[in-house]
């Protein structure tokens, strides 16, 4: 089970949460909401009224205001050898 963190609980934020939670691979997913008042909204009504309505949000999904409560556990991006490779970058500026 991977963790997924979505950092903006506006109208694409909502939706690929729920796009996410519908995948045949289940996945641990967090909504980050900006606004205090709107996460609370979301959490209770399972549902972004101001941003995406008429779809529900799965209970699955975890939907919080913290930040850090989002991304604590969610591992550091992978660097790819492109982007450590300094020869690389060197070819490509000159």
């Amino acid at each position: 089970m991977k963790r997924i963190a979505i950092l903006g609980g506006g109208s694409w934020g909502t939706a690929l949460a729920i796009v996410l939670s519908g995948t045949h691979k289940p996945h641990e997913i967090s909504l980050w909401v900006r606004d205090e008042a709107l996460a609370e909204s979301i959490r209770r009504d399972r549902e972004n009224k101001p941003y995406l309505p008429g779809h529900r949000l799965p209970e699955t999904v975890q939907v919080a205001h913290d930040a850090a409560a989002v991304s604590s556990g969610l591992s550091p991006p992978r660097t790819s050898a492109a982007s450590t490779d300094t020869s690389c970058r060197t070819s490509l500026a000159a």
